[in-house]
């Protein structure tokens, strides 16, 4: 292939990336639980209407109050005791307002834009209230730290033209993508370019970058870090590097064109393996890249994710602090209430009738045994089988049997809750935020890999001395 045709080809795919940037781009959206949106539509409109509604949009899996059954029972004892229905009872606060005037339907958060669809075109044609919960929030912070650190870093760098080229589409990434660990990993991306970018025009550049770690590690460990926060951002991440790889050919075919219409082109002395790409001055620059990664760290622990946007008035179930006192009969089972109920429920055939903590909550590694008799040398021997131990198998084996229900159970948002959260009606601004963790591990990958560097460099220098 000609080098024109490889241009035009370079050029064109830039031209994609950016495009794809501003195709893709997104807002974050706050919400009430982790993984659903909240549906609050008048109870005057019927729930199969309702769940008719969502599905011609293609919302599945939906979280309703006529899909509530009994989420467990044992072969034993099919039919529960009465002392065991107030959870049962209980739970189905979740699927009312406060003042039990909406009915509230949980759906999974991939599909609220239809849902948000779904909603305006029932509000229309039944003229009933109804929206849903969350409302975009641009995190300035986010796109704000990427562009002060790409600014520091082109401050301080030799070639500026290779590192504005490389590194800008970090910068667009971050733009496109407003999210805490796509802006964590557009730092440690353009930490790798500012590295890099020494070697530019340099005898044996690439084969120094293919071994050099303090280069790698940061790109490597950032665009895993976008692409764990959805595949939008893993596609517009791959992007901005082959644009980045693009950007600097054409520049280094722009530089070869110049240098062939002018008789002496200078070049450098020392080649690429002669330089060293960690230093004392890149080392205080590696170590500041901790300010903005932990800037980061806490705008994304401190911003608040719960934002109804149905109707202002409502009180909603919502997660609550654990230090929050709530109203008496505004409290709401959660996950863990669902594993002490499960627990009662599989123990009841082998407790005694009369005893006095017949569903009193269990305690951790506690053992659930029955007296076996076998005869062993001609004698009875009594000796106690054990038949469930509560701990975090227990807890394991629960939550294999909610995934297994094959209805919208109002367990299955309990669990993605996670365990230790309290669930109340209560005003928006005592909700407790829900942080994604996985996104959070995300951050805190990112806010290693500065420190990784720093050791390996220290390591490297006490070597030397």
């Amino acid at each position: 292939m000609k080098a024109k045709n490889i241009r035009i080809i370079s050029f064109a795919v830039i031209c994609a990336a950016a495009f794809s940037f501003y195709a893709l781009r997104s807002v974050p959206v706050s919400r009430i639980w982790n993984s659903y949106a909240v549906a609050c539509v008048d109870k005057t409109a019927d729930e199969e209407t309702v769940l008719s509604y969502l599905a011609r949009f293609g919302c599945g899996e939906v979280i309703s109050l006529g899909q509530q059954r009994v989420p467990l029972a044992t072969d034993i004892v099919p039919l529960l005791p009465e002392s065991c229905r107030s959870y049962l009872t209980d739970r189905l606060g979740y699927f009312f307002d406060y003042s039990r005037s909406f009915l509230l339907y949980y759906i999974p958060q991939g599909s609220s834009l239809q849902a948000q669809k779904a909603l305006d075109l029932l509000s229309r044609e039944l003229h009933v209230s109804a929206g849903i919960d969350g409302k975009q929030q641009l995190p300035f912070a986010a796109a704000a730290v990427s562009a002060a650190v790409f600014c520091f870093f082109l401050y301080f760098s030799r070639n500026r033209l290779v590192f504005f080229l490389s590194a800008v589409f970090a910068v667009a990434l971050c733009v496109s993508k407003p999210f805490y660990p796509v802006a964590a990993a557009s730092v440690l991306y353009m930490l790798s370019c500012y590295l890099a970018q020494r070697l530019w025009r340099r005898r044996k550049a690439l084969s120094v970058l293919k071994k050099s770690p303090y280069v790698l590690i940061p790109a490597a460990v950032s665009v895993a870090a976008a692409a764990g926060t959805g595949w939008q951002c893993a596609v517009l991440a791959v992007l901005a590097v082959i644009s980045s790889v693009l950007s600097l050919f054409l520049l280094r075919e722009a530089q070869l064109f110049f240098d062939s219409r002018i008789s002496f082109r200078p070049v450098a002395v020392f080649s690429a393996p002669q330089l060293v790409l960690m230093h004392p001055q890149t080392a205080l620059h590696t170590l500041l890249c901790l300010v903005p990664l932990l800037l980061l760290l806490f705008c994304f622990l401190f911003t608040a994710r719960f934002s109804p946007a149905a109707d202002k008035g409502l009180t909603l179930p919502v997660p609550v602090a654990a230090s929050y006192e709530a109203a008496a009969g505004s409290i709401l089972p959660s996950i863990d209430d669902f594993y002490s109920w499960a627990w009662n429920v599989q123990a009841f055939p082998y407790r005694r009738l009369n005893s006095a903590f017949l569903f009193a909550p269990p305690q951790e590694g506690q053992l659930l045994t029955v007296p076996r008799f076998e005869e062993t040398d001609g004698r009875i021997v009594q000796s106690d089988s054990l038949i469930m131990k509560f701990n975090s198998e227990f807890r394991s084996d629960t939550d294999r049997k909610i995934d297994s229900l094959e209805y919208g159970a109002i367990e299955k948002l309990m669990k993605r809750q996670g365990e230790g959260i309290r669930a109340a009606y209560a005003p928006r601004g005592n909700a407790r935020q829900q942080p994604d963790s996985f996104s959070l591990i995300l951050i805190l990958c990112c806010l290693f890999v500065p420190v990784a560097l720093l050791a390996v460099y220290a390591v490297k220098s006490s070597r030397k001395r």
